[in-house]
């Protein structure tokens, strides 16, 4: 890990601490844009989800 430059989790094993800002971020996305449209293509799919993204990191309150 050292020469990859990775840093190992601080949180001893059973303990998600370190997931949890992506696992709430996961669980908003899913629930405002994935399960109430319904993307034909996965195109259309990663569209929505980038501009999520953008929406959620420089757009909302």
């Amino acid at each position: 890990m050292k020469k990859a430059g990775i840093c190992q989790s601080m949180f001893p094993p059973g303990k998600c601490l370190d997931n949890a800002p992506m696992e709430d971020f996961g669980g908003i996305l899913k629930s405002e844009i994935y399960y109430l449209y319904h993307f034909d293509e996965y195109d259309q799919l990663c569209d929505a989800i980038a501009s999520y993204i953008h929406f959620y990191n420089c757009e909302r309150y």
